[in-house]
């Protein structure tokens, strides 16, 4: 019994990633290489951006990250590409997500029931295991428990050269649950 429901679990992921496939991974693929030899940086949600002159940045490429959105209110910032993989965070940004002009990369199972077809929105599959750095978006993309970590592979698989991580502090304080935005 336990082999039958094993299998068939196997067959149904096998197929999930399939049809995702077939949908969505020709739209990735036009990323391929179009920064080949450029910077980049990746803006996380820590503090240490409320020290930074982040205006600096729109003179390069940029991905922001989940929440990066609320830093607009008090920063000129224009951002190339915009990523989140936790439902939390798009469930609670979706308007924000939905107004970004910017190609914004959303995880595929968490986003496709609250995040319309935009023509700006890509959709990744991502797995939790097995930890590895994905060199090709169009395959399963390893989240590493962190946002960050997907938008490396996605600046790997664009072909920046070298990507500079600011505000990935990850010693901020919060009181609550862990995984809640």
């Amino acid at each position: 019994m336990l082999i039958t429901k094993q299998l068939f679990l196997s067959i149904k992921s096998k197929v999930k990633f399939y049809l995702w496939y077939l949908k969505y991974a020709l739209k990735l693929a036009s990323f391929k290489n179009i920064h080949q030899g450029e910077d980049c940086f990746i803006i996380g949600n820590g503090p240490s951006l409320n020290k930074m002159d982040l205006a600096k940045l729109n003179q390069y490429y940029t991905f922001g990250l989940n929440k990066i959105y609320l830093i607009f209110e008090r920063v000129d910032l224009s951002l190339s590409y915009y990523v989140t993989v936790n439902r939390l965070v798009i469930e609670q940004c979706q308007n924000e997500i939905q107004n970004f002009r910017c190609p914004c990369f959303l995880e595929f199972t968490k986003s496709k029931d609250i995040i319309p077809f935009k023509e700006n929105i890509y959709r990744l599959a991502t797995t939790g295991r097995p930890y590895m750095f994905q060199t090709d978006i169009t395959q399963k993309i390893c989240e590493g428990n962190t946002v960050t970590y997907v938008a490396m592979q996605l600046a790997y698989y664009m072909g920046f050269k070298r990507v500079f991580l600011i505000g990935v502090d990850h010693n901020f304080k919060y009181s609550g649950n862990p995984n809640e935005s």
